[in-house]
């Protein structure tokens, strides 16, 4: 098996630029308003509220719709039980 300087597998690194790149084209496509924060988020197979704190967190604003953002926060919150 053939490693780079880190000791990584080459098939491995290989994937790891592959994710990477993908990431980027992703993250690219949502600032142009070409993907929605819930398509980024599965494609991503994160939560939206996970995704939406990772954009924040990168400074990119989106087109986040108020559903995604309603969604997010329903996401994040537990029922109580309460009423």
């Amino acid at each position: 098996m053939s490693r780079d300087r880190r000791g990584l597998v080459q098939s491995n690194a290989i994937r790891v630029v592959m994710d990477a790149d993908c990431f980027i084209k992703l993250t690219e496509q949502y600032r142009a308003g070409r993907r929605t924060l819930r398509d980024v988020a599965h494609r991503l197979d994160l939560s939206l509220s996970d995704t939406l704190e990772m954009f924040q967190r990168l400074g990119i604003t989106g087109n986040t719709g108020a559903d995604d953002t309603l969604a997010s926060f329903r996401s994040t919150s537990k029922p109580t039980g309460r009423m």
